[in-house]
């Protein structure tokens, strides 16, 4: 009797798990649904959420990076801040979206080095590549589509390809994208950055 009943406490138990996981994951696809919806408001309606450039820029980490945001034509909230950076043979911009001032989703692209070039592979001496300061061989091509919830990281996708260094285009439209442990961002990370630029364009509408 005994043995019987912790068989079917067992299977309780284990269905019980399984449909707080069924749950959960649906949870997360219609949030990410919600996301989606979010997203494809502000970039396909330009006119509600115009542009704004600033021709000042950041310096960060060895970087110039240039900023622009997009702003609620009606409420005046920012919706998008996009930003650039490059030093040599580097790249990464990031566009961080808001919606009543929460940041909800990022999406990351560039390259970064990923194998420098010998004197052989240039064709040329070791003294000349030292002069040149060095060339890259291969570079990697990235993407970061990371979702966000409650200020949690509920889905982090990526693509990543490596490609000659003399490809610099970064369309990643043929590559698969991988969807890797969410619990690998720290919501708090991207709301600090964000807020340094929240407070440059803060700054630079002032001087207007």
């Amino acid at each position: 009797m005994n043995h019987s009943f912790s068989k079917c406490k067992l299977i309780l138990i284990a269905l019980i798990t399984v449909f707080s996981f069924s749950l959960e994951a649906q949870n997360v696809t219609d949030e990410v649904a919600k996301i989606k919806n979010w997203f494809t408001e502000i970039v396909n309606n330009p006119t509600k959420y115009p542009q704004k450039e600033f021709s000042n820029f950041l310096y960060i980490d060895g970087s110039n990076v240039t900023v622009s945001c997009s702003k609620d034509n009606v409420s005046n909230q920012i919706v998008l801040i996009s930003t650039n950076g490059n030093s040599d043979w580097v790249e990464h911009t990031t566009d961080y979206y808001f919606k009543n001032g929460i940041l909800f989703f990022v999406f990351e692209t560039g390259y970064t080095i990923k194998e420098w070039a010998t004197h052989k592979d240039l064709g040329i001496t070791e003294e000349e590549l030292d002069v040149i300061g060095g060339a890259p061989k291969l570079l990697e091509h990235y993407e970061h589509r990371i979702y966000f919830s409650n200020q949690t990281c509920i889905r982090y996708l990526e693509k990543k390809e490596v490609r000659k260094a003399t490809d610099y285009e970064n369309d990643m439209s043929d590559v698969s994208n991988q969807t890797l442990d969410a619990s690998l961002i720290d919501f708090s990370t991207y709301k600090t950055d964000a807020q340094v630029f929240l407070d440059f364009i803060k700054a630079e509408e002032a001087k207007q």
